[in-house]
C-alpha cells in the first residue's frame, strides 16, 4: 500500500516543468517592464532610443497633420522628435560592447586560473565554457544555480577535481 502511494506521489511531481516554477519571476518582470514604459511615457522613450525616427520614417507615426501616411496619428510634441534626430556615437558604443567583451574574457581567465590552481585538467576554452554556461544559468535560476551549473558542466566534459 504505501509502494503505490509513493509511485503515485512522484508520478504527480514528475511531469511538473520549470516554467511553471519561473512564470511568477516572469510575469512579475513582464508587469514591471510595462510600468516603467508607462510612467516614462511611451514617446519620451521612443524619442530617446531613436526609435520613433525609424518609425516616422516607415510611415507608421505621423510627424505633423501634412503628412497623409501613418497608422499613429501624430507625435504629441515635437520636442520628442527632436530627441529621436541626435547623432548616435557609434564609435562609443563601440567601445563599450568591447569593453563588454574584455571584461567577461577576463572573468573567464580568472576562472581558468582558479580552475587549474584546484587542480581542474582542461583547456581554456573547456574552462570558458563552462564559466558561460554557468553564467547564462544564473541568470534565469535563482539560489546562486550557476554554480551547480559549472560544476555540472565541468563533469560532463570529463573534468573532476583533484
Amino acid at each position: 500500500m504505501a509502494d503505490i502511494a509513493s509511485t503515485e506521489a512522484g508520478a504527480s511531481t514528475k511531469g511538473r516543468g520549470l516554467g511553471l516554477s519561473l512564470l511568477l519571476s516572469y510575469l512579475l518582470g513582464f508587469g514591471l517592464l510595462i510600468g516603467l514604459i508607462y510612467y516614462a511615457e511611451p514617446w519620451s522613450i521612443a524619442g530617446n532610443t531613436r526609435v520613433l525616427d525609424l518609425l516616422v520614417r516607415g510611415g507608421i507615426v505621423q510627424l505633423t497633420d501634412i503628412h497623409s501616411t501613418g497608422l499613429v496619428a501624430g507625435v504629441p510634441e515635437f520636442k520628442y522628435y527632436i530627441w529621436s534626430q541626435d547623432p548616435i556615437s557609434w564609435t562609443l558604443v563601440g567601445m563599450f560592447v568591447a569593453l563588454y567583451f574584455v571584461i567577461y574574457a577576463c572573468r573567464a581567465c580568472q576562472f581558468h586560473w582558479i580552475a587549474r590552481f584546484y587542480g581542474v585538467q582542461g583547456t581554456f576554452g573547456l574552462h570558458a565554457r563552462a564559466y558561460f554556461y554557468g553564467l547564462g544559468i544564473g541568470h534565469v535560476l535563482p539560489f546562486k544555480a550557476q554554480y551547480l551549473a559549472t560544476g555540472a558542466a565541468l563533469a560532463g566534459a570529463g573534468q573532476s577535481g583533484a
